[in-house]
């Protein structure tokens, strides 16, 4: 159950569910990309991720000075459509999937 309670911990925020969201879309993204289409700065980013990767919702890998972030594998792909669904209705989140698309088109 603690794991269960990690997960929602770190979703308890609207800036980690705009990140984890847009990650749901994108199989890798940097602390940079997520600076430019969020509109947030590095720190905060950072931030945000390490809590999203703490509960277990994103990984991250290295990739030259990069750090790269994707949603972890072990995520259950029910839990990641069902986010998906709840995540239609708010504007804020389509928005941003919309800046995203606009900055890195979904490939």
């Amino acid at each position: 159950m603690e794991t269960m309670v990690n997960l929602f911990k770190s979703l308890g925020e609207h800036t980690r569910i705009r990140i984890f969201h847009l990650l749901l879309y994108y199989p890798a993204l940097s602390v940079g990309d997520l600076e430019k289409i969020l509109n947030i700065s590095q720190t905060n980013a950072s931030r945000h991720l390490t809590v999203l990767k703490n509960g277990n919702l994103v990984s991250r890998r290295k990739s030259g000075n990069f750090a790269i972030y994707q949603v972890n594998s072990d995520l259950s792909l029910n839990f990641q459509n069902e986010f998906k669904r709840m995540a239609e209705e708010f504007i804020q989140l389509r928005t941003d999937l919309k800046s995203a698309q606009e900055y890195l088109p979904i490939s």
